[in-house]
């Protein structure tokens, strides 16, 4: 239901699910936990330190790697990266006190919005103390008046929306300015008194660390009431925030063109969407891991008033200078994909959600379920019985589609690297239907750059050759697996086809002569199985499903002789 969850899904997918042991509630019980070896998340105290000091890095350097004058696109050539950085950003181009008060500013409407908006009170889950705190939502209601806010101070000249893109790196570095005071603000805080109930994480015998994963676990006082600071960053100003800096880039093209492309309708409109969508269903984020298990830090902090708002954004303002013309059909799949994402994501969201909140309500009291080592239900039928990870099955089919309008691989070019993470993640899933879909998407960008030549593109695509070699002679793995890897690789040989031999011979360093010599020799074989390069024509395109057939059954060969030959090893 929220964006933040996205952010660690995209970022930090490497973290542990996080245990539901009940959390310290006094000082005592915190030195007994410290007397136990404490196992960390992240990398540890190092590992946390490191990330905060790169996040911020990495939000100026999307900024500086594509913006009007120059953009780095699929080079990914981070030493002409860094030069471009440090050669035309001066401390001006990073700070401006007006920029840092209008994210003050906003910061400080929405929690007036907040409190001054009526709303439903609903209760949040029982915590380890058996309480149960009560939250406010009045998120979607809120969400329209900031819309109608920012339309009116557009529309009088007082805020006008291209500011957005025209201060967007002064905004960002605001933005992280605010994400860092808040996080010292509820770590200091959160010492108050000796009885604060902490998140497990949050009392590791780290200070550094503490800071980053959050101290406490529900940040709220006597004076604030049911202002809970964790809740309140999680959808209002970042969330929503994002949707401005949408509506500024769109803004800003219809300034310096004229009119607003498809791409940019397509993509304004289904983030649009989405930010509604998690506003409408607000009361879902109170059974997320992000309020009932995690503190709040720096990685909440940084995640929702930072990285959501300023990297999320990053497709339409891509869009405002860099703008395919895209046919009526390529937009019609791009709806149409979206469409079928986004209700997979809210059917299978919905339903996890009512299951927690009530299992024995209605809608769900049908639905099988598996008792798990935490005494948590694990639901097994439904949406979640026809995959482990179903939501995330439409997230990404949403997230393509932020890739695609621009014929996949130049709309967001920082996007294709995450897909590569994806997919090593994938790779090792035991759900066969996230395998599958993981290969599906490679093989498509590698089919679009056959159709489409980039040279960019190309060096970058050949990176997931290794990968789904890797599963293919290393990994056990299903037929449609198989199936769907088959023609990943088909269409990545050919992109690539006067890279594979030296990519083969990285893949196959380091292991000893005789299986290196099999996997080159296979290797060949399944290289002379490709077609010759031919352009592409009506007769090239009707022999193309012969060529894939025969390729398939090669690379079957191929699979069971080293293979074989790993076995016997």
């Amino acid at each position: 239901c929220d964006g933040t969850t996205i952010l660690k899904r995209n970022l930090m997918h490497q973290r542990k699910s996080a245990a539901a042991t009940p959390p310290a509630a006094a000082a005592a019980s915190e030195q007994s936990k410290h007397s136990k070896p404490f196992t960390y998340d992240f990398g540890g105290p190092i590992g946390s330190f490191v990330i905060m000091c790169i996040l911020p890095v990495v939000v100026v350097f999307l900024f500086a790697g594509c913006n009007a004058s120059y953009c780095i696109d699929n080079r990914f050539d981070f030493g002409e990266l860094y030069i471009q950085v440090t050669t035309t950003l001066s401390w001006s181009d990073l700070v401006d006190a007006k920029a840092i008060a209008v994210v003050f500013g906003w910061f400080g409407l929405q929690v007036l919005l907040e409190r001054l908006v009526p709303g439903e009170f609903h209760n949040g889950v029982v915590l380890p103390t058996k309480d149960r705190l009560v939250y406010k939502v009045n998120g979607h209601t809120c969400f329209w008046l900031s819309m109608a806010i920012v339309a009116i101070g557009h529309l009088q000249r007082v805020a006008p929306l291209t500011y957005a893109y025209d201060h967007y790196l002064h905004l960002a570095v605001g933005a992280i300015l605010l994400s860092f005071l808040i996080s010292v603000f509820v770590y200091v805080v959160s010492f108050r008194r000796p009885d604060v109930l902490c998140a497990e994480q949050g009392t590791s015998p780290s200070a550094v660390f503490n800071f980053f994963i959050g101290r406490e676990l529900n940040f709220r006082t006597q004076s604030t009431g049911t202002f809970d600071l964790k809740y309140f960053c999680e959808l209002r100003p970042g969330l929503i925030g994002w949707a401005v800096l949408n509506l500024g880039m769109l803004a800003k093209q219809l300034e310096l063109h004229g009119t607003v492309s498809h791409s940019m309708a397509c993509v304004v409109f289904f983030q649009l969407l989405y930010v509604w969508d998690a506003l409408w269903h607000e009361k879902c984020v109170l059974t997320t891991m992000d309020i009932t298990t995690d503190g709040f830090g720096y990685m909440l902090a940084f995640g929702d008033l930072t990285w959501v708002p300023f990297t999320y954004s990053l497709q339409a303002r891509y869009l405002v200078d860099r703008d395919p013309q895209l046919s009526v059909s390529v937009i019609a799949a791009i709806v149409a994909l979206n469409m079928l994402g986004y209700a997979i994501f809210r059917g299978a969201n919905a339903q996890k959600d009512a299951f927690r909140t009530d299992p024995h309500g209605d809608s769900v009291k049908h639905l099988k379920w598996m008792p798990t080592k935490r005494g948590t239900k694990l639901l097994v039928s439904g949406w979640w019985g026809l995959a482990r990870k179903i939501n995330y099955t439409g997230d990404w089919c949403m997230g393509l589609v932020d890739v695609y309008p621009d014929k996949v691989v130049r709309l967001n070019p920082s996007l294709l690297h995450q897909l590569l993470q994806s997919l090593v993640v994938g790779m090792r899933h035991t759900n066969t239907d996230i395998v599958r879909y993981s290969f599906q998407s490679v093989g498509e960008l590698a089919a679009c750059q056959l159709r489409q030549p980039t040279a960019a593109s190309t060096g970058l695509l050949g990176q997931f050759i290794p990968v789904v070699l890797q599963m293919l002679v290393f990994e056990a793995a299903a037929a449609v697996v198989v199936d769907g890897a088959a023609l990943a690789l088909y269409s990545l040989f050919l992109v690539e086809r006067r890279n594979i031999e030296s990519i083969a011979h990285a893949f196959c360093a380091g292991m000893d002569s005789p299986l290196q010599d099999t996997m080159m020799h296979a290797l060949g074989q399944l290289m002379h199985s490709l077609p010759p390069p031919q352009p592409q024509t009506a007769a090239s395109v009707g022999h193309a499903r012969k060529h894939r057939a025969h390729f398939k059954a090669q690379m079957y060969a191929f699979v069971a002789h080293v293979r074989g030959y790993v076995q016997i090893k």
